[in-house]
């Protein structure tokens, strides 16, 4: 399907999932501040801020941990929560997340009013005191990532002048 050729492709990109820089925990630190300090204004307005981490498809939640992103991931929430207090991470409802009538794509959904609803319930939000329990909720487990790997060995097989063509890639992905 287009959609798993799509996760095929950000797995090889080196300006995507592929980059050496995102293996690294703290690249996304300075990114964090800067959020904070452009919010802190509104904040300091009055404006209650709420930080989402929007709803990704379960799919490219196991794409970033086979990636080897996972640690970043889990740190990228780990310093909302220090900076902002609370945070809500769609990504808890990973069950319904799998379905692709959801999604246009990994990062778009079709159905608008889908997170809305779920904002309204305490599920998704996401303190320092349950950050550990919602990042073991939401990591894939060895079977996600199993599959995974099964996508990411056929997008090989199936487009290799593709690879070849646009990515010089040398990741051990085994």
């Amino acid at each position: 399907s287009d959609f798993l050729k799509y996760l095929g492709w950000i797995y090889f990109d080196k300006e995507y999932y592929n980059s050496s820089t995102f293996k690294k925990p703290g690249s996304i630190d300075k990114g964090v501040k800067a959020l904070k300090s452009f919010l802190l204004p509104l904040k300091e307005s009055g404006i209650k801020i709420k930080v989402v981490i929007p709803p990704l498809h379960r799919s490219l939640i196991k794409l970033i941990y086979y990636s080897g992103l996972g640690e970043t991931f889990e740190h990228h929430r780990g310093m909302l929560v220090k900076e902002f207090g609370c945070i809500y991470d769609m990504n808890v409802y990973k069950e319904e997340l799998s379905y692709y009538h959801l999604f246009f794509d990994t990062h778009h959904m079709t159905d608008k009013d889908w997170a809305v609803t779920r904002l309204k319930t305490e599920n998704c939000n996401i303190y320092a005191h349950n950050l550990k329990q919602t990042a073991e909720m939401i990591r894939p487990t060895t079977n996600e990532i199993n599959e995974m790997r099964s996508v990411i060995d056929n997008f090989k097989e199936k487009h290799p002048s593709v690879l070849n063509k646009v990515f010089s890639f040398s990741r051990d992905d085994g």
